[in-house]
């Protein structure tokens, strides 16, 4: 019933919600139901048209199905991002009987100014239904966090005059990046790309929409990466306030390294290795990152079951919870990852993955076993642990194919930051597509390593003359090798094809101004018939 009423008009539609977004007016159902039903229409394209859609409203309910029209990605958010797919057809059978309807009886023209008059009526009674599905709280808090954001970037243009990146949590505005040039980790590139994405994701960065790609992974990474303040914004519910956390270890968007960062590999597994690997290409440093190899689990109201190499934990009774402890050496970090098999479709409906540390620092953010990251493991006296939580509304059990343990020193930021911090490079100038700055190299740090994302398009130049990029870290950063002394670095951007695409332009222009003068009898036709198309077209169905 869900299903069908996702096709009428009035229904609210809503983040997560299980039906995908169907709607495609009223007329557009009439129209499509009809068309199955006159004789007019041969069988060849019925059948053709009635097993595309069976198909795609079956796929809704077949899991490997819905999962392999995702691309093998669960969606995030709203439901069925396919669907449109089913509204299209939907229209376009509905023009086709629309056409046949009118064609057929003689008051054709009174059809289509009936149609027109419904669709109006449908349009105003959805637009009214869509206003009373938008909370009074809601609008007042999303406002609320848009003044905020203007704060905090005034704030910090006020107070800090250098190049960094911020790490905004706790607010709805999922674009500040954009609109505030905050310029976050996880939008660190003007053209987001799956290659940039699992380079987060293989360092134990979460693996969801760009609004929690921001959690996980450790502070020596936020470090690296050139990321400076922590902003946690205000919660109205909680009232809690607007605060700033700085990191005193942050690096420049770019640094000296040895030559060790062009063996630099990230593999999908182990996350924590991955990010040793990373330490060891800029520092030098061996296995920052070292494994617990003493651990436990603790299952309260709960089944564990070891199949096919999986460890997994099923619900039996309320209150159902999973203890992971790790003994390590006390006075140390210690980070947990929960890499998992998880198929339910909607993101939260998985247990919690509780991290006090981690929920101290994030505030209103829950960690999800649907969403792997790096968490802070919580300490105890004598051992540390985060505990798995089965809610009422959780799935009742869930499987793990990679469950990690790995601690650290304390001061391993201050200790990688001391490293490099005397080779960054300086920027003199910032601004969209162009960076100067300087950058002294040495006999044993010959690379200058880049946070900037590796794209075609960038060119550097280093005093003036052109050099060759080195991409780096599975061609992810921008890198270029140096000789020893101080040097003045430029990076310039130009889109690839931008000047073909330029000209290109301009021969359309030219060629569209002679076929005005020459042919412009015949294009008025064509027009007239167009919008006399295009006004029948719209009176069929709404849009």
């Amino acid at each position: 019933m869900e299903l069908i009423a996702a096709f009428l008009p009035g229904k609210e539609r809503v983040l997560f919600d299980s039906t995908p977004v169907l709607y495609s007016g009223l007329l557009t159902v009439v129209f499509f139901i009809v068309f199955f039903f006159d004789k007019e229409n041969s069988k060849k394209s019925k059948t053709a048209f009635g097993i595309i859609i069976a198909f795609l409203v079956i796929s809704f309910f077949v899991k490997p199905l819905y999962f392999a029209l995702h691309m093998f990605n669960n969606p995030d958010g709203y439901m069925g991002r396919y669907a449109f797919l089913i509204s299209f057809i939907m229209c376009l059978i509905a023009v086709i009987e629309s056409d046949n309807i009118i064609n057929k009886l003689k008051k054709g023209r009174v059809i289509v100014y009936f149609a027109f008059i419904c669709m109006i009526v449908e349009l105003i009674y959805s637009a009214f239904c869509m206003s009373k599905s938008y909370q009074k709280d809601d609008i007042a808090y999303y406002n609320y966090s848009k003044e905020e954001a203007t704060q905090v970037a005034s704030i910090l243009n006020e107070t800090d005059d250098d190049v960094y990146r911020i790490l905004y949590l706790n607010s709805d505005n999922i674009n500040l990046s954009c609109l505030y040039d905050f310029m976050y980790l996880s939008s660190y590139s003007s053209a987001g790309s799956n290659k940039q994405y699992s380079l987060l994701n293989n360092l134990g960065f979460a693996r969801s929409a760009n609004l929690l790609r921001e959690f996980g992974s450790t502070d020596i990474i936020r470090s690296l990466f050139d990321v400076k303040y922590i902003v946690t914004g205000a919660d109205l519910t909680e009232k809690t306030n607007l605060s700033f956390e700085k990191n005193d270890n942050c690096l420049a968007i770019g640094y000296m390294v040895k030559d060790y960062i062009k063996d630099a590999d990230l593999e999908e597994g182990n996350v924590f290795e991955n990010i040793n690997s990373l330490i060891y290409g800029i520092s030098g440093m061996e296995n920052a990152f070292k494994l617990v190899d003493d651990t436990t689990v603790v299952p309260v109201n709960l089944a564990i079951n070891m199949d096919d190499g999986y460890l997994t934990l099923v619900k039996e009774n309320e209150d159902a919870y999973a203890r992971f402890v790790a003994i390590a050496p006390k006075n140390k970090k210690v980070y947990s990852y929960f890499d998992n098999i998880y198929e339910s479709n909607v993101w939260g409906l998985s247990p919690r993955i509780v991290s006090k540390a981690d929920n101290i620092r994030y505030r209103k953010f829950e960690s999800h076993c649907s969403d792997p990251h790096i968490l802070l493991m919580d300490e105890a006296e004598d051992f540390y642990y985060n505990d798995i939580v089965f809610d009422d509304y959780s799935d009742k059990e869930v499987s793990f194919d990679n469950i990690l343990f790995y601690y650290c020193d304390n001061d391993l930021s201050y200790e990688i930051y001391n490293e490099v911090k005397d080779n960054q490079f300086l920027v003199e100038e910032f601004e969209d597509g162009y960076v100067k700055g300087k950058v002294k190299a040495t006999k044993d740090k010959n690379i200058l390593f880049f946070t900037i994302p590796y794209e075609n398009g960038w060119n550097v130049y280093v005093d003036g003359n052109k050099e060759n990029i080195i991409p780096l870290v599975d061609e992810n950063f921008i890198g270029v090798e140096l000789e020893e002394g101080e040097h003045t670095i430029e990076l310039k951007f130009n889109a690839p094809l931008s000047n073909l695409g330029l000209c290109l332009t301009i021969v359309e222009i030219i060629l569209l101004i002679i076929q005005i003068i020459f042919f412009r009898k015949e294009i008025w036709q064509i027009v007239q018939a167009f919008w006399f198309k295009f006004i029948k077209i719209i009176s069929t169905f709404t849009l």
